[in-house]
């Protein structure tokens, strides 16, 4: 649930406000998160879903046409990619699953499958015409998605990291045509973020057990 919170936020702050397709590339559980992210912020009408396992991909978007979206699941990841708004991409791939050439000027793409030395699924010189958005940026330039770019030269640095925007040091988008990258390798202020949380709601509705350690 983090993570489909920070999608949401790397979403709203670099996406186009009227995105209304999305394309998920990866149908596993994190996509049907990543799903529920964008509709907090996004008035998202259509879901296109790839996976390289197909029934999985059929059902994430079955369960999006329960859920009132128009849903389909598509053969090729540039099926989905085409015409979306915004795509999410959320595999554990080691190798490109999305070329430069499909990414449309005006595309927003959150890229949560990179969380490890090798993890790649956006080509290298895509990096080179997108304004690229780090959660945390020396993470992402060894285990993100950004890693490959940074080693391959294709970039030297990023836009900014996402709180510096939250914060209002940088901007977000700033052009309709401009593609953006938010590079999610995951952070433990978000798991921090989440229990204060989880904890404050507990105590506001009177759920738990107070244990006391001897």
């Amino acid at each position: 649930i983090r993570t489909g919170a920070a999608g949401a936020l790397g979403a709203r702050c670099l996406a186009r406000e009227d995105s209304r397709i999305a394309a998920v590339i990866g149908a596993g559980v994190q996509g049907a998160i990543q799903i529920a992210g964008l509709r907090a912020v996004l008035p998202i009408e259509e879901v296109r879903c790839f996976d390289a396992d197909t029934e999985a991909a059929r059902d994430l978007a079955g369960k999006a046409q329960v859920d009132g979206l128009r849903a389909k699941w598509c053969e090729t990841a540039r099926q989905a990619i085409e015409g979306a708004d915004v795509v999410v991409t959320a595999t554990p791939s080691f190798s490109p699953v999305i070329e430069d050439a499909w990414i449309a000027p005006g595309t927003h793409i959150n890229a949560f499958g990179a969380d490890t030395r090798g993890k790649q699924e956006l080509e290298e010189s895509l990096f080179g015409r997108a304004k690229v958005v780090a959660d945390y940026l020396p993470q992402c330039r060894e285990i993100g998605e950004c890693q490959h770019a940074f080693r391959s030269g294709r970039i030297t640095a990023v836009h900014a990291e996402l709180g510096e925007i939250l914060a209002g040091r940088k901007p977000g988008r700033e052009t309709r045509d401009e593609i953006t990258i938010f590079d999610a390798s995951g952070i433990s202020l978000q798991d921090l973020a989440v229990a204060a949380l989880a904890y404050e709601t507990a105590l506001a509705g009177g759920a738990g057990l107070r244990v006391a350690m001897d």
